[in-house]
């Protein structure tokens, strides 16, 4: 037999092999049918939802935000510091924190001071933000001159009464699902994403990119997602992808985030927080597929959630691991309403139950995907947990 007869064999043959093999490695498992109406009902009736848990701020913000004057004058006790939302790397280190104005829910953007620094500006307070490299900052948003019925066209970070950073701003509104002129408290106080950070005012929302992601980003929880996302691709047959690099890290379960509010409101320096690392990191799918995930999470280190095995046994937590995020319950659409999602672990059959509430998380716009997943005691596809 020639030389080349036999190369062309040993060809089909490799040929042969990667046919059959193929299959297997992309992926031809059914996602698991999700659990019973009757499974379904008894997370939302015996958990009543998912529980807030907030991280608060530190105690020397407030102590700071005492020391602006002038047209921001007592400007600490304007905000709503419970409705405060911190993103952290997996290190613990604190790269932004965002806090809402005070009685958000029903505030109206309207300018009603005038901005100090150069070129006084129409404006109104819409909150502070702390950002590392740059510190705690009160955000005002700034209106054209006259026009009072305008929406703002951007931002001014004040780091001290008159000096501050020129930021651009997207606004967008929410809809007002009950017709009574407030929004709804799920979707009140602030988000944090990958590539935008947003407060709300009333049924108004404004939001902001990262001045730096190096600085206000963890630029690694995307390989992360991918890995997850590889391994889900070559066990299960989906239909939908997503997106990697809009990857978050969040915490989730009671206790931790406790015990990072209490290290967090005596903090005065905001790296290597031990009790402030996150367990979760999570994306969201690149469109919403009915039957399909809307989400990935990575879970390192035990959640206690209210969390149930799939055939109804209630655990109290999350175990490590990947999971695919379905929403159980695809027909809640007003903010407020409880459901489930079905976690589909990628390495195991051993899937789980959590309460979620429906929100809006973002306001509509043609900027940002609303239905990211973002840091605010977690929020993914329209839904909270």
């Amino acid at each position: 037999m020639s030389q080349i007869k036999k190369l062309l064999i040993i060809q089909l043959l490799v040929f042969s092999f990667l046919v059959q093999i193929g299959p297997s490695l992309a992926g031809n498992e059914a996602l698991p049918s999700i659990p019973s109406n009757v499974i379904l009902n008894k997370v939302v009736s015996q958990t009543g939802g998912p529980t807030f848990t907030p991280l608060n701020v530190p105690g020397i913000f407030k102590s700071q935000l005492a020391t602006f004057s002038g047209a921001l004058d007592k400007v600490e006790n304007k905000l709503e510091f419970s409705q405060a939302v911190s993103y952290f790397d997996r290190s613990g280190n604190l790269l932004e924190l965002a806090i809402p104005l005070k009685g958000n829910g029903v505030a109206v953007l309207d300018p009603d001071l005038t901005a100090p620094g150069q070129n006084p500006m129409p404006g109104k307070i819409v909150g502070a933000i702390w950002q590392r490299g740059r510190g705690l900052m009160v955000m005002v948003a700034l209106f054209q001159q006259g026009g009072n019925t305008l929406p703002p066209t951007s931002f001014r970070f004040y780091y001290n009464s008159t000096q501050y950073w020129e930021e651009n701003l997207m606004y967008s509104k929410f809809v007002d699902y009950f017709n009574d002129g407030r929004l709804e408290t799920v979707d009140q106080g602030g988000l944090i994403a990958s590539y935008n950070s947003c407060v709300s005012v009333g049924l108004e929302q404004v939001c902001w990119r990262p001045y730096s992601f190096e600085q206000v980003r963890d630029q690694m929880v995307k390989d992360q997602t991918q890995a997850a996302w590889d391994r889900a691709k070559n066990r299960y047959a989906l239909s939908t992808s997503f997106t990697v690099v809009d990857s978050v890290p969040d915490m989730i379960g009671g206790t931790r985030r406790s015990n990072c509010a209490n290290q967090l409101l005596n903090a005065t320096s905001f790296a290597s927080l031990s009790n402030c690392r996150p367990n979760l990191v999570m994306t969201h799918a690149s469109t919403l597929t009915a039957g399909q995930p809307i989400g990935i999470w990575i879970v390192n280190a035990p959640a206690d959630l209210k969390a149930y095995r799939s055939n109804g046994t209630y655990t109290g937590s999350v175990p490590v691991g990947e999971y695919l995020v379905i929403d159980a319950s695809p027909n809640l659409s007003s903010p407020g309403q409880v459901g489930v999602l079905f976690l589909v672990n990628i390495n195991s059959n051993d899937h789980y139950l959590i309460p979620s509430v429906m929100m809006q998380s973002f306001a509509n716009s043609n900027q940002i995907k609303e239905w990211q997943a973002a840091v605010k005691d977690g929020t993914i596809g329209f839904r909270g947990f």
